[in-house]
């Protein structure tokens, strides 16, 4: 759901969670990403808009946690037979027991109308039925087979994707044994990647804040406080480091994308 503002505003390594200041001093956005071939300004950044951070912060105000709209279906732009230089929003996938599943709806209908979402594009479509708060119904008309249906359809809450278990990891051998590291400060164990650059949990403490957090073995620790980690004694340095500051900022990964968790070492 990525909706940025592209600016040629200096934004470097680091700034991430800064303000995007327009000529008037006032706040448009959060500094997020670069598009950059050696880490530094190449005057490509992007920021999160400030009216997208407003709605995080009420979410985050009311749930601790964002929470999504979810209908279940997938839409996608299609022609349509009376005149193909006419495109219209149609839904190309639904999962089962969705609630579109469940109010009637079927892969191939044209959405004539849902509530007051838009129907423009279906990058739109998404971020407008994610940003509609759970229980929400919405009336909606659709186009099937030359016939016109309406009916109501309820929002829910977007499922939570599942972590896929990591089901092999790599022994431990005298050969790789340097790569091998015990973090008692996060209450994890795992060894380094050489290769992919990352540190990767083996062994989780069921009593640790990041086991709180959800994170699992197999995931892979990438950053730490906004920096990569290079190699077991550079973690060991950044932990010591962590030390003298109020929280830290972990980036885990998997294959359902990424885990941000912030934790305070000097309570641990």
């Amino acid at each position: 759901y990525d909706n940025f503002l592209q600016t040629d505003a200096s934004v470097n390594q680091g700034n991430s969670g800064g303000p995007l200041f327009n000529m008037q001093g006032e706040i448009i956005g959060m500094n997020t990403a670069i598009f950059s071939t050696d880490g530094r300004n190449q005057g490509l950044g992007f920021a999160t808009p400030s009216n997208t951070l407003l709605w995080i912060m009420e979410q985050l105000k009311a749930n601790g946690k964002v929470v999504r709209g979810w209908l279940g279906i997938e839409v996608g732009l299609i022609k349509t037979k009376d005149d193909p230089s006419v495109k219209q929003l149609a839904i190309v996938s639904m999962s089962e027991s969705s609630p579109a599943a469940l109010a009637g709806l079927k892969v191939g209908d044209v959405i004539e109308r849902l509530g007051n979402i838009s129907l423009k594009n279906a990058r739109r479509f998404s971020a407008e039925v994610a940003a509609t708060a759970p229980n929400t119904v919405l009336p909606f008309t659709v186009h099937r087979d030359g016939v016109v249906i309406s009916a109501d359809i309820k929002v829910a809450p977007m499922p939570q994707p599942q972590k896929q278990k990591v089901d092999t990891l790599p022994e431990r051998t005298e050969k790789n044994d340097k790569n091998w590291v015990d973090v008692t400060e996060l209450g994890i164990k795992g060894y380094y990647d050489d290769v992919n650059q990352v540190f990767v949990v083996t062994e989780i403490a069921e009593d640790s804040d990041l086991f709180d957090k959800g994170i699992e073995v197999g995931q892979r620790l990438t950053m730490f406080n906004g920096k990569k980690v290079f190699g077991v004694e550079d973690l060991r340095v950044k932990i010591k480091e962590a030390r003298e500051q109020n929280d830290v900022t972990l980036q885990f990964n998997d294959d359902n994308g990424v885990d941000t968790v912030v934790l305070n070492l000097k309570d641990n």
